[in-house]
């Protein structure tokens, strides 16, 4: 070849799942680690008490004439439990104590948690305070906060055209 004429190299063309692999290997590393930490007894022990932390499940429902919020409470009596309504806010606290006993031998990890909880829900305007009524049976809590009958008659559906 001449110096005047200009070379050609055959240059190496990647594909693009050629360039994903690497961080994909990465990727799966990192989820590796991960699921190790989540699955260990400490891992397990960590999610528990951060799940504690946060208070019971909630379910909040809107049943026409009334809302209705349900909390899960495994475990815990309607004397373990108490519910205060102020400022617009419903608000359940409570306490699950452990009954200590002897762990027997090859005794690894535990995904009970215990101790005191508390949750603060919004309400929304036009409950009927007086009638909010709540029972527990089964480890769950139904607390039924009846519509003032104002809310209830100024609500109605609006059609949507089409």
């Amino acid at each position: 070849m001449s110096k005047n004429s200009k070379e050609s190299a055959a240059v190496p063309v990647k594909r693009s799942e050629d360039f994903w692999r690497p961080l994909a290997r990465v990727r799966s590393e990192f989820d590796h680690l991960f699921d190790d930490f989540w699955t260990r007894p400490m891992g397990l022990n960590l999610t528990r008490r951060i799940q504690a932390l946060s208070g019971p499940a909630l379910e909040f429902k809107d049943k026409g004439k009334e809302f209705e919020l349900i909390a899960e409470i495994p475990g815990m009596t309607a004397e373990d439990v108490e519910l205060k309504v102020s400022d617009g806010f419903l608000r359940l606290s409570g306490e699950k104590r452990e009954e200590h006993e002897e762990k027997e031998e090859g005794y690894i990890f535990s995904e009970r948690h215990y101790g005191r909880f508390e949750r603060a829900v919004e309400l929304p305007r036009g409950i009927d305070h007086e009638k909010i009524s709540a029972s527990a049976r089964d480890g769950i809590l139904s607390v039924h906060l009846p519509k003032n009958a104002a809310m209830i008659e100024r609500e109605r559906k609006i059609p949507i055209n089409a």
